[in-house]
């Protein structure tokens, strides 16, 4: 019993780190000699990964790109269009529900089952006195070039098209007064400098003195709005704008529109169906008949 105890005893030293000497000492008895295991303890922490978990690449982030004052102001321009497009929107389906509750809509008779494009195309090849309103006006001078000059300081070229007819607009209230022409006419066309820049330039006139108090003078940096027959709109801006100069009983205005980089591609393959003016006193929307007058134009330009 007691040699089990013993061995127990010795165990437990053989377990706490300490050894005896195997030599007796002069007693002729063993000497237990206390020695501690000398080997230090190690620190650090260990960190365990769950299973199943990968680690996750750290995503870059892209630099946002700076804008320029004119790249901020072309921005809150579009928004505040698309704000009042949509209350305009918003408004004409109100009244429309109004005036569809009222009365019925009139069917015509014999009607056809071509759509508005399709009905401009038939009358487009038709002969008519009022060819100006038409798909491919007669007169157009196709590609000629009403100036090819190069500046002598900066070294760019600048080229130009003749204007030709963009849109015209009588009121019917102003038909009886007006017998030949339209109260309102625009001729347009395009231009490039030697840089890639293009721009769509307008002379407006409109007949009456009066018509610079009630439209205003155009302010720099003003829009004007194109709508295609694809239902799609590009935002030109003017940076010069253009002050309303009576001519006789006419009022002019010359102006000319930057045409963004990015939309000349789809330009060049949209008909236009109607634009809008943004004057001193407000909007001004007209339709448009000469459909191709952007895509008749563009391809002057590659040569």
């Amino acid at each position: 019993m007691y040699k089990n105890v013993f061995i127990l005893c010795l165990l437990s030293i053989f377990a706490s780190g300490y050894t005896f000497s195997d030599a007796p000492d002069h007693s002729g008895h063993f000497q237990i000699i206390i020695k501690q295991d000398s080997t230090p303890p190690r620190k650090g922490t260990v960190k365990v990964k769950e299973i199943g978990t990968r680690d996750k690449k750290k995503k870059r982030e892209k630099k946002k790109k700076e804008l320029t004052a004119e790249e901020i102001e072309l921005n809150q321009t579009k928004a505040w269009i698309k704000m009042k497009t949509e209350e305009g929107k918003a408004l004409r389906k109100k009244e429309r529900l109004a005036s569809d509750s009222k009365k019925k809509r009139k069917t015509k008779e014999n009607s056809t089952s071509l759509s508005p494009e399709e009905e401009l195309r038939v009358l487009s090849k038709t002969k008519n006195t009022e060819g100006k309103k038409m798909i491919h006006p007669a007169e157009v001078n196709s590609c000629n070039y009403s100036f090819d000059v190069t500046d002598e300081f900066t070294g760019i070229r600048k080229t130009g098209l003749y204007a030709r007819h963009f849109f015209s607009y009588t009121p019917k209230k102003y038909r009886k007064f007006i017998q030949t022409g339209d109260f309102i006419r625009c001729e347009g066309f395009l231009s490039k400098s030697s840089k890639g820049s293009m721009a769509l330039n307008i002379n407006l006139y409109i007949s009456s003195r009066e018509a610079r108090y009630k439209f205003g003078n155009i302010k720099k940096r003003s829009p004007m709005i194109i709508y295609t027959m694809d239902n799609k709109e590009f935002i030109l801006m003017t940076y010069q704008g253009a002050e309303a100069k009576t001519i006789g009983q006419n009022t002019v205005y010359q102006c000319s529109y930057a045409i963004n980089k990015s939309d000349i591609k789809k330009l060049k393959k949209s008909e236009t169906d109607r634009i809008k003016l943004r004057f001193e006193e407000g909007f001004q929307s007209f339709d448009v008949y000469y459909l191709d007058f952007l895509i008749d134009q563009f391809p002057c330009f590659d040569k």
